[in-house]
């Protein structure tokens, strides 16, 4: 491959990072529109980067766009976000239930307690997006371990949205998310043991956890 395109190929993956840090960092609101020509000017690149980053996440429902053609944030109702929340934890539960049956769990324990200690070690240096980027990367990889690409699929268009209502509705303290580091333990630990009732009780703690620091706090349908 020619070494131009392999440049404009990162440099595409580049600013669809960059907007993805942007969301994780809560530095957008719902609904607001990014215009083309205002991430030109705060990014310092080319349109055509701007716009494949952009096509990359409409494509996988982290952005929208309305019918005259302008890239909006979602803007979720109470029930929307309800309802994502919803199926990830059920997608969590099915997840954590076939690993705790697996025989030898060892080296899947092992890398999740690894995983974890990275979102704390973060956590520790205040380094608020790369903690949330290790946090997002420990649930997708509890799916992963499955083996089942059709779930794992699933899964992450589901986080792709939560990832939006998550960070763009809700608040996120330091001791919440401390909280979380926890909850991260109960779960694996419940793994580690074998415990699938007790994974499904972690996995449903956690997530009505972030259910109600987006202001919604009834329990979850699935429960």
């Amino acid at each position: 491959m020619a070494k131009g395109l392999i440049e404009k190929r990162n440099l595409d993956e580049e600013i669809y990072d960059l907007i993805i840090g942007k969301i994780i960092n809560s530095d957008f609101e719902q609904g607001q529109q990014l215009r083309i020509n205002d991430l030109i000017q705060e990014f310092g690149v080319s349109r055509t980067p701007i716009v494949q980053a952009i096509k990359k996440l409409v494509s996988e429902d982290i952005l929208v766009v309305n019918k005259t053609g302008k890239v909006f944030l979602p803007v979720f109702s109470q029930k929307q976000i309800q309802d994502i929340y919803d199926v990830r934890m059920m997608l969590e539960k099915g997840a954590v239930a076939h690993l705790c049956a697996i025989e030898d769990r060892s080296r899947l324990v092992q890398a999740l307690r690894t995983q974890n200690d990275r979102c704390r070690v973060n956590l520790e240096c205040a380094e608020v997006e790369a903690y949330r980027r290790e946090d997002l990367q420990l649930h997708r990889d509890v799916v992963n371990a499955v083996g089942n690409h059709c779930l794992f699929n699933s899964y992450i268009r589901v986080q792709n949205l939560f990832m939006v209502a998550n960070y763009l509705s809700g608040s996120h303290n330091m001791n919440q998310q401390r909280q979380s580091l926890e909850e991260h333990e109960v779960l694996i630990d419940a793994i580690e043991a074998g415990d699938s009732d007790g994974a499904a009780r972690a996995v449903e703690t956690h997530i009505r956890g972030a259910l109600e620091r987006v202001g919604i706090g009834r329990a979850s349908a699935c429960s």
